[in-house]
């Protein structure tokens, strides 16, 4: 509502019925100033207002403008509206025109322009300004009118104005009372459609603590009726304890108050605050009182959860932690009597750990039952937990007929109770008993709250298993580490086998563990070491290698045997040496050998014991540091007898080495004895040949080319010889220098035409163009002569033989081919290898040219090889590096 409609100061937060009255004041006030504004500017009849007219228009106008600046607060907040100023502007004007006989008119005017403006409603600055621009454009045409009309009609005028002044302001006011009445109704209506959502009730008090009004829904909920408190004192709704009287006398005294209260097993919170009226005066009380019931249970699930984890925190195992998890689930609950059964996973039963009670010693019988007790899945309540796998809740053990100890439970008062799982593997690892002496109906929430716990439980015990079975392991795996070293540093196989067979009952903690030796035959095995068997019974007590028993049965299977109950056994016999010592539980695994296993190692338990993988793996690995000292002291042996073949070996290869450098030398020597005659030879032949060829007959000719032939035949073997000698011993020179290839191809042709001509093979040289290379021309004259001796020896006569060669930017090229039989294919890789001969080959050759040529080729920094196919001959190739700029040295 407009400002000019207030009387006084509200705060933001004024309720709608404050700011009703409030209006309802402003308006009063203004409806007082209109009243005398018109008496004082229609008195006296000639429209000449007297002295006391104009001092109540001036008072009027003081106290308007000290109102306005008190609710405001501030006078520069007053300054800055525009209002003030017309109401003072129109005051003046009112002061100075009351003079005249238009001064009324105009003030009529102006009251009843603002009076309509107000009831339409109009707003703000624009308002006043509009008032005033018309009733200044109205009056000042009618004004001359005005002043000369009788006095009479001048006071019928203003009458009518008042009446109308009246009825507009009467419309105005009951307009105002309407909204005001319809918003009152509207925040009635919110408020309820509010407080209908929480779950909580809001009450009203009158001063003498009679409710006067209650809204929400928190005692419908309790299925109370709101009605029955409307109206009633509290000291009559029964309150036991004085309490919530006592919290309305210090709220009605100023002070709000906070208390606390139950109802019908409900907890509320509530707090009482003094109800004020528009001028601060406390008039009563005003409540608020919400159901923490669930927001209470809440907090106990989720403190015992919390209680749950920091126990789990802080302990080492369940065993430990299962003290402070029972009493804490007990007292957070509400429940008398808790109990921890774990499984004994060996005899498949649940056994009690451990109990608690709220009031110790207040169920002696019951636990003392409960500790001696064990039970199988499905009986009592831990044995239903554990066959369910899921949460059990029994409201009333009396309605059961099939609980072991519901007598000693109904003597000592123990009525209701519930039990959990410990999820572990998918099964249940153990169970949490509870019970009380009430009867208590199944609870979701609990259950939810549990099933929570229990695997935040499982996890637990998974977790703590796994570390158990981490340091199981660790430990195992230290202990074959020590063990082998040991083996390593002990030769003695009988020491290195008690070591381990101690090592396998403390680890795995059974009463005895054994070595069983496979005796020749395979037939039966012999117990070698042992631990916990009687005397005599290591190195004697043997068993049969099969079926019979478990080491037999063991060495069938050539895995690892674990089993849990020999009693139930029927893949094999119970030897009586296991009978004997009332074994049970045992396993068993091979010892390996390389030709056949050395034995059996085994664990064994005079209790059901159920082996896990893990305890194979380490059995296994304890049997394979058995073997490799079983193999060390068996290769000892057998490298004392390869010692000795070695030194006798030595011994002979030393000779041979020795035999051969005698070889060597006497090769030397030979070749070098055999060269100067040879030389001689061929020179004598020579000689003879240019002097008496003429004379001799042909036959005689004939006979002295064969001798001839035969020392440049016996030449060249010997030059081969001489050259696989240097090369074995390493003492091949080669002396490199700049030259044309096609020279040492010259010399070597014409030293190898002329036993070429005999058998009537033709050879063709086609080298046009230089072949420049860095080589020894000597060795190179040996390779060729080599390669066209093989051409001339190894095809049949009438054979072509043709040398070609070329150069490119990097290699220089020689072929050698001829079109004779050519050489099978699966002989081009072993051409080139030393003494190598082709079967059928027509020459008497020694199988040195071609290595020797290769080693010769290689040695110039090239490469040889050669083509052939069956019929078409074959082709040598010859890859020797292009001569660079630069000379080149001995190699």
């Amino acid at each position: 509502m407009d400002q000019m409609w207030h009387g006084g100061i509200l705060p933001p937060d004024a309720s709608e019925s404050e700011r009703f009255l409030d209006a309802a004041v402003a308006r009063l006030r203004w409806a007082i100033l209109a009243a005398a504004l018109l008496i004082a500017l229609t008195w006296p009849l000639d429209g000449h207002a007297g002295p006391p007219a104009r001092a109540f228009i001036v008072l009027f106008a003081g106290y308007n403008l000290l109102v306005e600046m008190v609710r405001l607060r501030w006078p520069r907040r007053y300054l800055r509206r525009w209002r003030p100023v017309f109401d003072l502007l129109v005051v003046g004007v009112f002061y100075y025109l009351n003079a005249e006989p238009a001064g009324p008119l105009f003030a009529l005017f102006y009251l009843a322009v603002v009076s309509a403006a107000v009831a339409m409603p109009l707003r703000g600055t624009l308002f006043y300004i509009a008032a005033v621009v018309a009733t200044v454009a109205v009056v000042a045409p009618l004004a001359p009118l005005w002043s000369t009309e009788p006095q009479a009609l001048r006071q019928f005028a203003s009458l009518l104005i008042v009446l109308c002044l009246v009825g507009i302001g009467t419309a105005a006011f009951t307009r105002q009372l309407a909204d005001a009445a319809e918003r009152v109704v509207s925040s009635e209506a919110k408020l309820r459609a509010v407080t209908a959502q929480l779950p909580a009730h809001i009450w009203t008090t009158d001063p003498e603590l009679r409710v006067t009004s209650v809204l929400g829904t928190g005692l419908t909920r309790l299925g109370q009726d709101i009605g029955a408190y409307v109206g009633k004192a509290l000291a009559e709704l029964g309150e036991p304890d004085g309490q919530v009287i006592r919290a309305h006398c210090r709220a009605l005294a100023g002070e709000p108050t906070d208390y606390q209260v139950a109802s019908q097993g409900h907890q509320f919170e509530a707090r009482v605050e003094p109800l004020r009226d528009a001028r601060g005066r406390v008039v009563g009380c005003l409540g608020l009182a919400h159901d923490v019931t669930e927001r209470r249970r809440g907090e106990r699930h989720l403190a015992v959860q919390y209680a749950v984890s920091q126990t789990l925190v802080e302990a080492a195992d369940l065993s430990a932690a299962a003290p402070a998890i029972l009493r804490a689930i007990g007292e957070g609950l509400g429940w008398d009597y808790g109990a921890l059964w774990t499984l004994d996973a060996d005899e498949g039963e649940l056994r009690c750990d451990v109990t608690w009670e709220r009031t110790p010693g207040a169920f002696p019988k019951f636990a003392a039952l409960s500790r001696g007790s064990s039970f199988t899945p499905g009986v009592a309540l831990p044995g239903r937990v554990w066959a369910r796998g899921a949460p059990v809740w029994i409201a009333d053990n009396t309605r059961e007929h099939d609980l072991p100890r519901l007598a000693v439970a109904a003597e000592e008062g123990l009525r209701s109770g519930f039990g959990f799982p410990i999820p572990f593997n998918r099964q249940a690892g153990g169970v949490f008993e509870f019970l009380c002496r009430e009867v208590r109906e199944q609870d979701h929430e609990v259950l939810d709250m549990l099933g929570a716990v229990s695997r935040q439980l499982g996890q637990f015990v998974e977790r703590r298993r796994a570390e158990e079975e981490l340091r199981a392991r660790a430990r195992q795996a230290a202990a074959v580490a020590d063990l082998g070293r040991r083996a390593l540093a002990t030769p003695d196989l009988s020491a290195v086998s008690d070591e381990a067979v101690a090592l396998v009952a403390r680890t795995l903690a059974v009463e005895y563990a054994g070595v069983q030796e496979l005796l020749p035959g395979g037939e039966a095995l012999q117990l070698c070491a042992g631990v916990g068997w009687r005397d005599g019974a290591v190195g004697q007590a043997i068993v049969a290698a099969g079926h019979e028993s478990l080491g037999g049965y063991t060495l069938l299977a050539r895995a690892p045997v674990l089993v849990a109950d020999l009693r139930t056994e029927d893949r094999f016999g119970v030897p009586p040496l296991l009978r004997e010592h009332g074994v049970v539980g045992a396993m068993s695994v091979v010892i390996p050998g390389r030709e056949r296993p050395f034995g059996v190692l085994g664990a064994y338990a005079t209790r059901r014991r159920r082996f896990t993988a893990d305890d194979g793996h380490f059995l296994g690995a304890i049997a394979n540091v058995l073997a490799a000292a079983v193999e060390r002291e068996r290769g000892e042996e057998e490298r004392a007898r390869a010692a000795a073949a070695a030194q006798a070996g030595r011994d002979a290869a030393t000779r041979l080495q020795e035999l051969d450098r005698l070889r060597r030398e006497f090769v030397a020597s030979v070749s070098h004895d055999l060269r100067t005659p040879l030389t001689s030879a061929r020179a004598g032949l020579g000689l003879l040949e240019g002097l008496a060829a003429e004379r001799l007959a042909a036959d005689e000719r004939e006979l002295l080319g064969v001798a001839r032939r035969n020392i440049e035949r016996l030449t060249r073997q010997v030059d081969d010889l001489l050259t696989a000698n240097q090369l074995e011993a390493g003492t091949l020179q080669v002396r490199r220098a700049p030259l044309d290839l096609r020279a040492p191809v010259t010399d070597a042709a014409g030293a190898v035409l002329p036993l070429i001509r005999e058998r009537g093979q033709a050879l063709s040289v086609d080298l046009p163009e230089p072949l420049p290379v860095a080589g020894d021309a000597r060795r190179l004259e040996q390779v060729l002569v080599n390669l066209l001796g093989n051409a001339h020896e190894h095809t049949p006569d009438g054979t072509r033989v043709v040398v070609t060669g070329r150069a490119d930017a990097a290699d220089v090229l020689l072929s050698i081919a001829d079109n004779g039989p050519g050489i099978p294919a699966d002989d081009l890789d072993r051409i080139f290898d030393r003494y190598y001969r082709l079967e059928g080959s027509r020459g008497a050759g020694s199988g040195l040219g071609l290595a020797n040529v290769k080693a010769l080729v290689e040695a110039h920094g090239g490469r040889v090889w050669a083509e052939s196919a069956a019929g078409r001959g074959t082709t040598f190739h010859i890859a020797l590096p292009r001569r660079r700029d630069e000379g080149e040295g001995t190699r």
